[in-house]
């Protein structure tokens, strides 16, 4: 059962269009049907990303000679207080996929800093000649209210153009 068959309209051909939709119990059981074998395919691919990712070692350099110093511990083995790599790479991975971008910000700071993926954000107009800027960053329940600069943060697009 086609989703959009069901609550397609009829346009342009100057009749009244239809307020109240005739669906039955068996067309709706479908659907939701077919959303949840969608969800978990979707989250079967996102997990099988994620852990391809996790299993990878971030290597970190400095002058072109590998160390395994703050930013390194960042990236391989627990980015923030609250989760581990795993997990901080399954929700950037998430993320990723459902909004096609993601947002990493420094946490904290001095020993106390770390790595997390941001829920929203609202992105500045994007110059040319100056940074971008992203303000409304949000990790969890808190709302940054600094405005964050391209150079504070990874930004990561996955496609130009979305599908």
């Amino acid at each position: 059962m086609n989703f959009w068959r069901i609550f397609r309209k009829d346009i342009g051909d100057g009749r009244e269009k239809n307020t109240a939709l005739d669906i039955k119990c068996e067309e709706l059981a479908q659907l939701a049907k077919e959303l949840a074998i969608r969800e978990l395919a979707f989250d079967a691919c996102v997990n099988m990303v994620a852990r391809y990712v996790a299993a990878c070692e971030f290597k970190t350099y400095r002058q072109k000679k590998p160390v395994t110093e703050r930013e390194y511990y960042l990236w391989n083995i627990e980015p923030n207080g609250n989760q581990n790599k795993t997990q901080f790479l399954h929700k950037l991975i998430r993320t990723l996929y459902l909004n096609n971008e993601v947002l990493i910000v420094e946490v904290g700071s001095g020993e106390n800093a770390g790595l997390a993926v941001a829920d929203s954000f609202t992105p500045s107009d994007q110059m040319p000649v100056r940074q971008n800027t992203y303000t409304g960053v949000t990790v969890g329940d808190f709302t940054y209210s600094k405005t964050f600069r391209e150079r504070d943060v990874l930004h990561i697009k996955l496609n130009e153009n979305p599908v």
